[in-house]
């Protein structure tokens, strides 16, 4: 790697921290997520686009794109997920999952995700607020790269690997 420094924009405009930042599939925008309770959509240069309100209760934790950038899912603290277009248009809200704290899309379905939670549950959803899995006394999950398989860590330590059908 050789990073060379270079002039780039300040995103300016949350009133609190900044708790999580992640690029469009495209690289194109940027969303970020703050103790605020607001989750902003920007552009590269810097420009801000929207900022997406209705989260409470400790602010929001995350923003990810889905759906090859055209839709951001947010999610907080207060226990809900939310569906947002870029236009600002808050789309649906999927609840109630205690305390979200991680999220993860499969690389080849960006309907699906695992969410994890401070009440050491990890949930298999869809964006219709439909749970297709609970795993109980589980810190973190992932996919992997082909969405096949789901592994989880549990609290005691123990990895598990998980088969998924699609059913």
């Amino acid at each position: 790697w050789n990073i060379q420094p270079q002039e780039n924009p300040i995103l300016k405009g949350h009133t609190a921290y900044v708790v999580d930042a992640n690029f469009s599939p495209d690289g194109k925008y940027i969303a970020t997520a703050g103790s605020d309770y607001t989750a902003r959509l920007w552009e590269k240069s810097g420009k801000l686009l929207h900022i997406f309100k209705g989260h409470t209760h400790y602010g929001v934790v995350g923003s990810q794109f889905i759906k090859d950038s055209s839709l951001i899912i947010t999610y907080s603290v207060d226990g809900t997920m939310r569906l947002w277009n870029f236009e600002g248009k808050q789309l649906r809200i999927i609840e109630p999952h205690d305390y979200s704290s991680q999220l993860y899309f499969t690389n080849y379905d960006k309907n699906l995700f695992i969410i994890t939670s401070y009440d050491d549950t990890l949930r298999l959803r869809d964006t219709s607020n439909k749970v297709l899995q609970i795993f109980s006394k589980t810190s973190i999950g992932n996919f992997s790269p082909d969405g096949n398989y789901i592994v989880t860590l549990t609290n005691d330590s123990s990895l598990y690997f998980w088969r998924y059908t699609g059913q």
